[in-house]
């Protein structure tokens, strides 16, 4: 069995003001790769089937026709969990379509391969990201707020799909040239929402920072690395994590005239999220 090669850890080169090189795409990996001998339970692999509505769409359009959508489904999650416990270059296809329950040639029906189901698999989780983070984007206009609902949203997408985001980021190498690139693609639009909201925030007098680049470093791995520890079995659901993160990061960022002690921050934070006073 082919070594895992462990992630490589964000250098100067992917902090600097400016756009991340494809060559820095893993700048982010923070997760802790699986541990030889320890089975992930089966309920993980569930974490892509519990991810918003977003993640059927993207269902819908690469995979049209129900029956298909469904055993491309079953093969994800079992994917998923397969390449969770034992690595991609450990699992077979035959171990795929074992566990889910339909015979080796049926993956071959969907998939041209094992490292094109990685690569879907791939595709719908960051699209699926990226267009729940652009929601909370057009929902709050003001800066503070909406710095907030898009940590919130990234922090809650990382829980719900914590297995799903640890494969993807460990085999990320296992992909082509031209897949990573376009993963890539997908992750800089990432880095641009929160760029975008950051640099409002700084223009309107709301954030202090000197490195945009870094703190949405900062931000964004702060919200990656739950996908290393989260446990629905755990004391906070994704959503109150995200709750939880989004006020954390705010008060990173928000200058010292308007620290959560003066009663401001929160009172503009509260107001702002569905169903609270």
């Amino acid at each position: 069995m082919r070594q895992r090669t462990p992630a490589r850890r964000a250098s100067a080169a992917d902090i600097v003001d400016g756009p991340l090189p494809a060559a820095n795409a893993r700048s982010l990996a923070l997760a802790a790769p699986p541990v030889p001998g320890v089975k992930l339970s089966r309920i993980s692999g569930e974490d892509i089937m519990s991810f918003t509505e977003s993640i059927n769409q993207g269902f819908s359009s690469e995979f049209p026709g129900e029956q298909k959508r469904n055993s491309v489904k079953k093969l994800l999650v079992s994917a998923i969990e397969s390449f969770a416990a034992k690595g991609y270059h450990g699992t077979t296809t035959r171990d795929i379509a074992k566990s889910a329950e339909m015979s080796p040639a049926a993956l071959y029906v969907h998939f041209a391969s094992k490292r094109d189901l990685l690569y879907k698999l791939t595709v719908v989780m960051a699209t699926a990201m990226l267009e729940d983070l652009r929601r909370a984007q057009a929902r709050e206009a003001d800066p503070l707020r909406q710095l907030h609902a898009l940590v919130s949203s990234y922090a809650r997408c990382n829980a719900r799909m914590h297995t799903a985001v640890h494969v993807a980021t460990f085999e990320f190498d296992v992909l082509s040239p031209e897949q990573r690139a376009s993963i890539v693609t997908l992750r800089h639009q990432v880095n641009e929402v929160f760029v975008s909201c950051l640099l409002s925030g700084r223009a309107a007098g709301q954030f202090t920072f000197e490195n945009v680049q870094l703190i949405r470093l900062t931000i964004m791995s702060l919200c990656i690395s739950v996908a290393t520890w989260f446990s629905a079995s755990g004391p906070m659901s994704p959503e109150q994590l995200g709750d939880h993160y989004g006020d954390l990061i705010l008060r990173m960022v928000v200058p010292g005239e308007q620290t959560p002690d003066s009663g401001v921050l929160p009172t503009l934070v509260r107001s702002s999220r569905p169903g609270r006073a």
